[in-house]
């Protein structure tokens, strides 16, 4: 299952659904939180609710059900997390790319960037979410921590050693500031 976004950057778009061009994902960030709406019986309901926090643990609502635990004390680029059917996922940077590996190491998903062109928008493409078949069973789980893997990745790029950082728009399209 493949879904193409309608935005460079994954924290403003609409994950729309290549088969049959449903646009089942809508993500809205607010000031402090970030929420993933899904399409459901024709409306976009709020399936889950990223809470960023500074002082204590980030915290991933699914369905009113927090997705844990997740351990990102360490950051070095991935996140792990309990799948609904017990198995541990793991979300990894790969390169400008992200990749989602089950306990086997075994791929479940995919983030392909896109290309956003600079002088011709022509050559320009939006990005697109890959889930293979053994990942459509935990799907609503893989685009909740996906979201907050691009956001952690986006923070950690803000806050990087030379203080200019760049955001996940500039990493994920190869553009420095």
């Amino acid at each position: 299952m493949d879904f193409s976004l309608d935005h460079h950057d994954p924290l403003k778009s609409t994950y729309t659904s290549t088969h049959d061009n449903v646009p089942l994902y809508k993500v809205d960030k607010h000031s402090g939180d970030i929420e993933v709406h899904k399409l459901v019986n024709g409306q976009h309901v709020l399936m889950a609710k990223i809470e960023l926090h500074t002082i204590h643990s980030d915290k991933v609502l699914l369905w009113g059900k927090e997705i844990g635990p997740i351990d990102t004390s360490s950051w070095k680029g991935s996140i792990q997390f309990p799948g609904s059917d017990k198995s541990p996922y793991k979300w990894k940077r790969d390169g400008r790319d992200f990749k989602l590996h089950d306990k086997s190491e075994l791929e479940v998903a995919t983030f392909d960037h896109g290309h956003k062109a600079i002088f011709r928008s022509s050559h320009n493409r939006l990005p697109v979410l890959h889930i293979r078949s053994d990942g459509v069973r935990i799907l609503d789980e893989i685009m909740a921590m996906f979201v907050y893997m691009v956001k952690k990745t986006d923070d950690a790029n803000r806050s990087s050693a030379d203080g200019g950082g760049m955001g996940v728009e500039e990493v994920l399209m190869g553009v420095g500031r």
